[in-house]
């Protein structure tokens, strides 16, 4: 009898413990028609989660992440926001020095969720995102 109760506790626990699985998502930022390295892809979803990952130097992302390094997103629709990696400087003599924004390559607009019309579906088995940035 304990030891039917035990399992049934342990079992409650790990199903109460289960979230949302996450899905991998990959792709790449273009701006004109260009790659677009050392950016920020900060994805949101209406629920308020998010996932965001920085592009290579071939503007190409996989490592999207959630809560943990490279977990991947939760299935949903996201906004999606981009902006430029900043810029730590080498030598730190104030808070203000430690990291300063990047200058923007891009339209601003896309620097928010909500202004850059961007938006990505994450949903399982889905293909490569590409985000197409434009003047």
């Amino acid at each position: 009898m304990k030891l039917h109760l035990i399992l049934t506790l342990v079992s409650l626990l790990i199903v109460a413990g289960c979230g949302e699985s996450k899905i991998p998502v990959s792709g790449s930022v273009l701006y004109n028609a260009q790659p677009l390295p050392n950016v920020n892809v900060v994805m949101i979803r209406s629920d308020g989660k998010v996932a965001s990952a920085v592009t290579d130097s071939s503007g190409n992302f996989a490592a999207v992440t959630t809560e943990a390094p490279g977990d991947g997103a939760l299935a949903g629709e996201y906004k999606v926001g981009i902006t430029p990696v900043s810029n730590v400087s080498e030598e730190i003599t104030s808070a203000d020095a430690y990291g300063t924004p990047a200058k923007s390559p891009f339209p601003q607009s896309y620097m928010s969720a909500d202004s850059s019309g961007l938006k990505v579906v994450v949903e399982a088995g889905m293909a490569p995102v590409k985000l197409e940035l434009k003047d």
